[in-house]
């Protein structure tokens, strides 16, 4: 493979991006910004560096209409490790873009029924599923879409004030990811199969003892059961085939 070559091939498998993916006023072809999650700083790192927006139960509401609903969810999740410095993270909001909407991957609920009321809030609607990262962005969290959480309705501003203050990612939850970064093997090109496929990775130590902490993830044997299977696929001979030639034709050995 030419220097060309490598170099076409890692163009074909990154995305291409686009502003609108990193602020909610940036233009973008993915539409305007209709709907919100809010969550903490570490989750909302994950999710723009790839992940996008998760949930393994489809009817689990943490999409809404109303920003502010959004920002209550995000300080409550913010202030959950009021007491454990090293995993303090600010509140954060994400915007879903219309394009989501279009392609159908929000699961609709049904109306918002309130947090401590039932009229809280009661004008929004609520969505479940999994959205992919191009169609979510950040949005600030003005003082308008703050002043009218239930932190502020309450006249919570110091839970405000002192969540805000967090820092956008905790220590633990960049410490992760620097030693995660640590573990990866140096930046190399794909190994690839000759029908194109892309080599499987083995999983490591660390993913596979991590995995045991998270919800519905698969345990480390698991993990390397699916690692195994896909380098069975991957390791398939490739039937070969007889070049044909267009332009040949069949000789005639009977003599006129």
């Amino acid at each position: 493979m030419t220097p060309m070559d490598e170099a076409w091939f890692i163009l074909k498998q990154m995305r291409q991006s686009n502003l609108g993916e990193h602020e909610d006023f940036f233009p973008s072809p993915y539409g305007p910004v209709v709907a919100y999650h809010g969550t903490k700083g570490d989750n909302f790192t994950d999710m723009m560096a790839g992940s996008g927006l998760q949930n393994p139960d489809p009817n689990y509401r943490h999409i809404t209409t109303n920003p502010s609903e959004a920002a209550t969810y995000g300080m409550i999740r913010s202030g959950g490790a009021r007491n454990s410095p090293q995993n303090q993270s600010q509140p954060k909001m994400i915007g879903v873009r219309q394009a989501a909407f279009d392609q159908n991957h929000p699961n609709y609920i049904g109306l918002s029924h309130g947090l401590k009321n039932r009229d809280d809030y009661k004008e929004a609607q609520h969505f479940g599923g999994n959205i992919p990262r191009q169609f979510l962005t950040n949005v600030p969290m003005s003082n308008e879409i703050l002043g009218d959480t239930m932190q502020a309705r309450e006249g919570r501003q110091d839970i405000i004030d002192r969540n805000m203050s967090y820092p956008a990612e905790s220590q633990n939850h960049a410490s992760g990811r620097v030693q995660d970064m640590q573990d990866a093997p140096p930046t190399q090109f794909p190994i690839v199969n000759q029908r194109g496929e892309v080599r499987p990775q083995e999983p490591t130590q660390r993913q596979m003892s991590r995995s045991k902490w998270l919800k519905n993830a698969p345990t480390g044997e698991q993990m390397m059961n699916d690692y195994n299977q896909q380098m069975t696929q991957y390791m398939q001979p490739t039937p070969v085939k007889q070049p044909q030639d267009p332009y040949q034709t069949q000789l005639n050995f009977e003599g006129e």
